[in-house]
């Protein structure tokens, strides 16, 4: 099912953490190097013509795709405008690969066509409408191309879950498994967890800020509403002086 998510405030707060997403995205970055390592184990050996990357962000996992697969092109695409200066750079370290980047909502732009491989890194909890974009995919493919996902499943950021009652909709490995069952072969399915400490509730708070993970509320909390968030975070989540924040990542 469709989910609502403001479009306009994911880009905006993912526009405001350009600068610090890199050295924040820890769990991130570990998912981009699993997902690379998948592939390379589906398709030992196999040069990717023609490769679509979704929320490329930073371009962290087109760096990592680059140093590890064969690609002849990507077309990298965010819905954050200034995400091109990072492709460009990639462009300029690999010029043996033509990289493009194409802005905009990936639910809502033209699709390239005959793809070899469709990629995303920590982007399709964002999608409002994951069922159809899988179907898109499944259309731009060619007979033999790979859908290769790395995405978060139930369970992550469950504490500020807790505390506020905010949430994306997280999709469970069956509802991925009953999603792609109808169009693709499944070749790997997995899903992990991992638990961050930080010395304080505003570290984990600067941290989701820090990697734009915050584009799912508007609310606006004054000083108590603050001071009330740290406390009741504190008490449900603290142990051994450390405050735990859980991410689930899932791969497909």
């Amino acid at each position: 099912m469709p989910q609502i998510i403001d479009k306009e405030l994911v880009t905006r707060r993912f526009r405001r953490s350009l600068s610090s997403y890199d050295r924040a995205a820890i769990v991130q970055s570990a998912m981009a190097n699993r997902l690379v390592e998948l592939l390379s184990t589906v398709a030992p050996q196999r040069r990717f013509r023609n490769t679509l990357e979704i929320g490329c962000g930073t371009a962290l996992l087109t760096r990592k795709l680059l140093e590890q697969l064969g690609l002849d092109r990507i077309v990298a695409n965010d819905i954050v405008s200034e995400c091109r200066a990072s492709v460009a750079g990639v462009a300029r370290d690999y010029p043996g690969c033509r990289i493009e980047f194409v802005d905009g909502d990936i639910e809502t732009v033209v699709l390239p066509k005959q793809l070899d491989l469709i990629v995303s890194n920590a982007t399709f909890q964002w999608l409002a409408d994951v069922d159809q974009f899988v179907t898109n995919a499944h259309d731009v493919l060619q007979e033999v191309g790979l859908l290769a996902v790395a995405t978060f499943g139930p369970g992550t950021l469950k504490e500020i879950a807790e505390v506020t009652g905010i949430s994306l909709q997280y999709r469970t490995p069956d509802d991925y498994q009953a999603m792609l069952r109808d169009r693709f072969e499944l070749l790997a399915l997995e899903d992990a967890t991992q638990e961050m400490r930080f010395e304080s509730v505003r570290d984990v708070l600067r941290h989701l800020r820090n990697c734009g993970a915050t584009g799912v509320s508007t609310q606006r909390w004054s000083r108590d509403d603050l001071k009330d968030f740290e406390n009741q975070y504190l008490k449900k989540f603290c142990s051994a002086g450390k405050v735990a924040l859980t991410y689930c990542p899932l791969f497909f």
